[in-house]
């Protein structure tokens, strides 16, 4: 995942319990914090590029 504002982590966790994948975002602008967790993404072949998409549009907002 390309890099977000000052700084960007990103992960992705599975629930054996749930039988469930999550991935989750985190990007600080500034003094703007965004976390974007985007659950049960199992059966999206594409939910990395979604992610992706998703928190460059809020990190986008957040830059201004």
């Amino acid at each position: 995942m390309p890099r977000f504002g000052d700084e960007s982590t990103a992960l992705v966790y599975y629930k054996s319990a749930e039988d469930n994948t999550t991935a989750v975002t985190a990007v600080r602008t500034g003094t703007v914090l965004l976390m974007l967790k985007y659950a049960h993404v199992d059966d999206q072949p594409e939910y990395a590029a979604h992610v992706q998409e998703l928190t460059a549009i809020f990190a986008g907002l957040a830059a201004g």
